[in-house]
């Protein structure tokens, strides 16, 4: 955290008491004394984090239209001067006043700026150049260096987060330890460095921006987090994202897909989120950048929550860029305790865990993107014997006695009031079910709502050893999967991704060969269409027809007017350009529940 000073302050105010910058913590005096420092932190955070309604404040003046912040967004404070700087030889040390000792700064106030953008430029300005229109702005709500509104596109209602920010350069100081990475000596077991040298001077010439966001302590009063701006560095972020692999991207969605699934929703904005994730992952990279195997994924992804559950039982995560910041410092142990709960039942049933928040992914519509994956056929592979999955038959058949002989007719009319008797009798054994449950629950306690048919069986546990049958219909569901993924590959994707998921489908080919030595024929097909495959792609790489496809470059302009220095912020003059280029905000995983 860092404090905005003007360079070109305004008139100082003279009827105004000026405080004095406090940085040491202060016992609050208006809670009572039974109530622990716990309930006190618990409090001040979740009442911070809560998200409140936007006042809208509509018919901008012209002078509220300039790019001049207004004054309520300036504040004062009384800076002990340093030794240097005090000039007392030529005083009697005894007439020495207040303004000897200290200079009068102004700086721009955080939560004010905060107010001015949420109320004033984000609803009149910002929001109609992002897309917003007046029924989401009416129902947006904001916290502390966010406002949350929904985005209304083709797809339906996305929920989007805007983030007003200030660009700064690349903080040195507060940074150094992170800059220093470069110039370490690599480890002899290391084969790959994360970050290089060069991608840290890289990183160096990229800005940082300021959040209106300041400091809170879990105990105590912080009387300087009104003039506080948190550092936030998503330019750097989105730079080393580049480098990542396939492994390391799949691995990022997983985890992902875990947080929005069973973790938000529960948490909201008071536990884990998003950045702590990407900055975790972030810290892995780094300590083993080699050490993610394709093959080996599911293993990897067993350690990532393991390491990430260490972490969040310590409470402690430090700033990938700014290690002294501990990330977890300012949650609350009861949601970080969930967050905890939930990584350790995906590890006691990943499968289930992992099928049932990735079927919530909403796919791209149209012929441009990938089929969905059949996760429905996966589970009833799963979660049936290999029997039953093979001959579905057997499952219907496994209700009737052994003994049991199906009554012929000869005459029609006489099988018609058989049927008839039977749904009737049907029907009556239905309703008095109906009723049985019911008379239950109104005696017991409210159970819990039970899963639908096609709900995820949570409580599936594996098989140590698969038999023949299983193992065919797994293999057979992921090469067929596979080889359609190349399929697409070739139309909307470059040539190598098309020939990575033909290996994938190879390798399985072999397995099934290796594991069901019967199926040599079903073997030899499935090699056969992905040596066609494989041909078709090299032939359009031969004809110079399978690039990459042409990607708009996305890169984000910050100008650099501000610099750093002693976690003070130097800004040349107070005005702020809130001009939005109509780019659409970043928007959030859509997901559709289900249950």
């Amino acid at each position: 955290f860092v404090k905005l000073k003007e360079i070109e302050p305004s008139t100082i105010p003279l009827d105004e008491e000026i405080p004095l910058t406090r940085t040491e913590a202060t016992p609050s005096t208006s809670r009572s004394s039974t109530e622990s420092d716990t309930t006190y932190g618990y409090s001040t955070l979740t009442d911070i984090k809560t998200p409140k309604p936007i006042e809208i404040i509509k018919g901008l003046e012209k002078k509220d239209a300039l790019p001049n912040l207004p004054l309520s967004c300036i504040s004062y404070r009384k800076v002990k001067k340093l030794t240097y700087q005090l000039d007392i030889d030529q005083q009697n040390v005894e007439n020495l006043t207040e303004d000897d000792l200290y200079d009068t700064v102004s700086y721009i106030n955080s939560k004010e700026f905060m107010k001015h953008f949420q109320n004033i430029v984000f609803p009149n300005k910002v929001a109609v150049n992002l897309g917003f229109d007046l029924v989401n702005l009416s129902l947006a709500k904001s916290i502390p260096g966010k406002i949350f509104c929904n985005l209304n596109d083709k797809d339906g209602s996305v929920p989007c987060e805007v983030i007003p920010a200030l660009p700064i350069q690349w903080p040195l100081e507060q940074t150094l330890e992170f800059l220093m990475k470069g110039q370490k000596p690599p480890e002899v077991r290391k084969r790959y460095i994360f970050p290089t040298e060069s991608m840290i001077n890289e990183i160096k010439a990229l800005n940082c921006v300021l959040v209106p966001k300041g400091y809170v302590r879990k105990k105590g009063a912080h009387f300087d987090n009104d003039i506080e701006w948190e550092i936030h560095c998503p330019q750097a972020e989105r730079y080393l994202e580049t480098f990542m692999s396939h492994a390391q991207t799949k691995s990022f969605l997983f985890l992902l897909t875990i947080h929005k699934t069973y973790i938000e929703p529960k948490t909201l904005q008071f536990g884990l989120l998003t950045e702590h994730i990407r900055n975790f992952l972030l810290w892995e990279y780094e300590a083993n950048y080699s050490d993610w195997p394709e093959h080996r994924l599911g293993t990897k992804l067993m350690n990532i929550l393991k390491n990430f559950n260490t972490h969040i039982a310590k409470s402690h995560l430090p700033d990938y860029f700014i290690k002294e910041k501990n990330m977890f410092e300012n949650i609350p142990k009861k949601y970080l305790r969930h967050a905890q709960k939930v990584f350790h039942e995906v590890l006691e049933s990943p499968v289930m865990k992992f099928i049932k928040s990735l079927r919530n992914l909403r796919y791209t519509r149209g012929r441009f993107f990938y089929h969905p994956f059949d996760f429905e056929q996966l589970h009833d592979i799963l979660i049936k014997s290999g029997m039953e999955s093979t001959n579905p038959q057997i499952i219907s058949d496994s209700s009737i006695p052994p003994n049991y002989k199906k009554k012929r007719y000869y005459d029609s009319d006489t099988q018609l009031k058989y049927i008839k008797e039977m749904k009737r009798r049907e029907r009556i054994l239905h309703q008095m079910r109906e009723k049985k449950e019911k008379e239950k629950e109104n005696l017991s306690e409210p159970e819990e709502r039970r899963e639908s048919i096609d709900s995820i069986k949570m409580d599936w546990t594996c098989d140590k050893q698969f038999d023949v049958y299983k193992k065919r219909k797994l293999l057979t569901f992921f090469i067929n999967n596979f080889i359609d993924i190349a399929k697409k590959s070739s139309e909307i994707s470059s040539h190598k991704q098309t020939l990575f998921y033909l290996k994938q489908a190879k390798y399985l080919t072999k397995i099934m060969g290796d594991e069901c030595p019967a199926l040599c024929g079903e073997v030899e097909d499935f090699l056969r269409k992905i040596k066609i495959q494989e041909d078709q792609c090299n032939k359009l790489v031969a004809q110079g027809g399978a690039d990459s496809p042409n990607t708009q470059e996305r890169r984000v302009m910050f100008p650099s007017n501000l610099n750093t220095s002693n976690n003070i912020i130097e800004s040349r003059n107070n005005e702020s350009s809130f001009k939005s280029n109509g780019v659409q905000p970043r928007k959030s995983v859509a997901f559709v529940e289900i249950h």
